[in-house]
């Protein structure tokens, strides 16, 4: 079927990147990033219709592109149960970006020195990160960033400076959630709360009867 559309140079690389599970930001500081962000905008309805033949929907959203990977139809526990793990810890992390910065955003930058040092000074979150004695926990810190980095959440603006902004594909996590419809997240963020609070109270415990 000959499909009458238009679509600009560079759609090889732009079908590459997407097929990986990437992201086109809107945000995005590098200056390749950002061209083929504009090209998608720019051409998106011919880029949809050809993408669509080929087997893969092109999602436009909160200046952002993506392949979509769940298709909003299904009901099967089983497939929402399986992402929900893949999802849990950037929502582990996202808590402790929360309560460090108190407002995560799209645009939102932050550097690893300003992490660590808020974690530092709170109890319960560097006890989240002394249940792991490998790492030190910058080191851990570091580990959930990079995470964050190699699936196309965050970008590293400043690699001296250890400097990172999150992208507009930070929306993403947050619209997930209700994309799979689960209704026990809360119960899953209480879960981990709680997790913390008591490997708190374990410590105290124990600096007590040291």
């Amino acid at each position: 079927m000959k499909l009458d559309i238009d679509i600009p140079s560079g759609t090889d690389e732009i079908f590459d990147y997407l097929r990986k599970g990437g992201f086109l930001c809107g945000n995005h500081p590098e200056v390749r990033h950002h061209t083929l962000y504009q090209r998608c905008k720019k051409y998106e309805s011919g880029l949809i219709k050809m993408f669509s033949e080929l087997g893969f929907g092109l999602v436009g959203e909160d200046d952002y592109y993506s392949f979509s990977d769940l298709n909003e139809t299904d009901t099967d526990s089983t497939e929402r149960e399986k992402k929900l793990k893949a999802y849990l810890p950037f929502i582990d992390f996202h808590i402790v970006l929360t309560r460090v910065l108190h407002y995560v955003h799209v645009g939102t930058v932050f550097t690893l020195s300003e992490i660590e040092q808020s974690v530092l000074e709170n109890i319960s979150l560097s006890s989240r990160y002394k249940k792991n004695n490998k790492d030190s926990i910058r080191a851990e810190i570091a580990k959930e960033v990079r995470l964050f980095v190699s699936n196309g959440y965050v970008y590293c603006t400043d690699t001296a400076k250890e400097q990172y902004i999150v992208l507009n594909s930070f929306s993403r996590l947050i619209n997930f959630l209700s994309l799979i419809e689960i209704d026990n997240i809360e119960e899953v963020k209480d879960e981990m709360q709680k997790e913390i609070e008591v490997t708190e109270e374990d410590e105290e415990n124990e600096n007590v009867n040291s």
